[in-house]
């Protein structure tokens, strides 16, 4: 019995997987929460990771628009100053 791979089979430890997986906790008082999270994500045809990664997308540019309003008003406020 041959233990290495051969070119055709490939080894089942070494994947092309470029992705990254994260843990999130939930304290034993917010244990409701991940009904929660899975109704949500069902309720869009999505899974759990799916829903997370959306709502940090969501986020994320809400918060681009926040630092770009930010920016304009400090601009303006330092013109005004001169």
């Amino acid at each position: 019995m041959n233990i290495y791979p051969t070119q055709r089979e490939r080894n089942r430890y070494a994947g092309n997987d470029v992705g990254k997986s994260i843990c999130i906790s939930f304290g034993y008082h917010e244990l409701d929460l991940i009904n929660v999270l899975d109704k949500l994500a069902h309720s869009e045809c999505v899974n759990r990771s799916q829903w997370i990664r959306r709502r940090i997308r969501e986020e994320n540019l809400k918060l681009k628009e926040q630092e770009s309003s930010w920016n304009q008003q400090g601009n303006q406020n330092f013109v005004q100053q001169i």
